[in-house]
């Protein structure tokens, strides 16, 4: 979906194929978990499906919204995501040559705080107008939240909770005030928090709430860390 809305302006200043691209990547991890025929052998999950849904919904009808998304995915995998990475080869005792952890590995990423700063930059200069932004922060918080699910599903199906079909999120987010509007845009993790979803343990603490009810806290990010959602 990403490749096939390079040419749009919005999202065109942060699409880096030859820096980002999961694809292959993603195909080795899998091959090496699942044996060399998985794709015939296995079936996406019913929130994942949901998932590809909504990125072909967005990519035929409304392709900005893809900026959000690529977001949340690769400025994640490239702070969080090697945490996740390291854990993971440590925990599943991995061999040291990066079988199944190929995913978080940013070969042409020769420093991840600057590609990281230099990519916030670019969403920072988009120009896209108010509402847009607003729709992009909103998009942001679907895509965190579509993670959440994944990551609940996965844990039903390993027998940790009961539900192994989240429901789904509303339609459509009920109108925010401004200043509730203005920490969403902050962070996106901000409407989970307000949900009551405990935040990754690599998430910055959350900064104190006021004393109005519709306030959300807003984490506390520093400037060159990100942090990964479930995936």
């Amino acid at each position: 979906a990403l490749e096939a809305s390079a040419d749009h302006e919005l999202v065109d200043p942060i699409h880096f194929p030859d820096e980002l691209e999961r694809k292959e990547a993603l195909k080795k991890d899998a091959a090496f978990f699942l044996g060399p025929d998985w794709e015939s052998k296995m079936q996406p999950s019913p929130v994942t499906l949901e998932y590809v849904q909504r990125i072909r919904e967005i990519s035929r009808d409304n392709p900005e919204l893809i900026v959000p998304h690529a977001y949340t995915r690769y400025l994640g995998d490239l702070s969080g995501g090697q945490v996740l990475r390291k854990a993971a080869i440590r925990g599943l005792k991995l061999p040291d040559d990066g079988s199944g952890v190929c995913f978080y590995v940013f070969k042409r990423v020769r420093d991840m705080k600057v590609f990281k700063n230099m990519y916030r930059a670019r969403l920072d200069t988009l120009e896209a107008s108010k509402a847009m932004v607003d729709n992009m922060v909103e998009e942001a918080n679907r895509a965190f939240d579509f993670n959440t699910r994944i990551f609940r599903e996965l844990d039903a199906l390993g027998g940790f909770v009961p539900d192994p079909n989240p429901p789904a999120p509303p339609a459509a987010a009920k109108e925010l005030k401004p200043e509730v509007a203005k920490n969403l845009a902050n962070c996106p993790f901000a409407a989970l928090a307000a949900q009551g979803i405990p935040m990754p343990a690599e998430h910055p603490p959350l900064a104190p709430k006021d004393d109005d009810q519709d306030t959300i806290p807003v984490p506390e990010h520093r400037s060159d860390t990100e942090v990964a959602v479930p995936k």
